[in-house]
């Protein structure tokens, strides 16, 4: 992870972080787990996050024809992992919730995060429904 300048949708709104502790774009195999983990006072801001066959890799080392069948599930990973420390999810899940190549195949998770200063604070306890505070954006505000 490094620091780096970054633009990240979240939600409605693209926020421009200047500080933020940026991880690298992964490959998750077809059993493995994706592990999201930021520093303490920093929250998890999903970047990228497409699941299927994107592309030839670690986890995929040849094309058989079927290289490309893959969708974004960037939305998915943001309401399971964004505003939280820390996120883990097993990548065979996946498999139940969304099919962009034929059953048979070897799909495997592609996935990138940043880790923002912030906090969380839960602001009903029933829903328990998050709202994270940027220090850097909190000022401009």
């Amino acid at each position: 992870m490094s620091n780096v300048t970054s633009q990240v949708e979240f939600g409605l709104y693209l926020l421009t972080c200047m500080y933020c502790v940026a991880s690298e774009a992964a490959e998750y195999c077809q059993f493995e787990t994706f592990n999201a983990t930021c520093p303490p006072d920093h929250v998890i801001i999903m970047e990228h996050a497409q699941y299927g066959r994107p592309r030839t890799g670690r986890c995929i080392a040849r094309d058989y024809g079927y290289v490309g069948c893959s969708m974004s599930i960037v939305h998915l990973l943001d309401r399971i992992c964004s505003g939280r420390r820390t996120c883990q999810l097993d990548v065979p899940s996946l498999r139940d919730i969304v099919q962009p190549c034929p059953r048979d195949l070897i799909t495997y998770l592609d996935a990138s995060y940043d880790c923002i200063i912030g906090m969380i604070r839960y602001t009903q306890p029933i829903c328990r429904s998050i709202l994270i505070f940027f220090d850097s954006f909190i000022e401009r505000l």
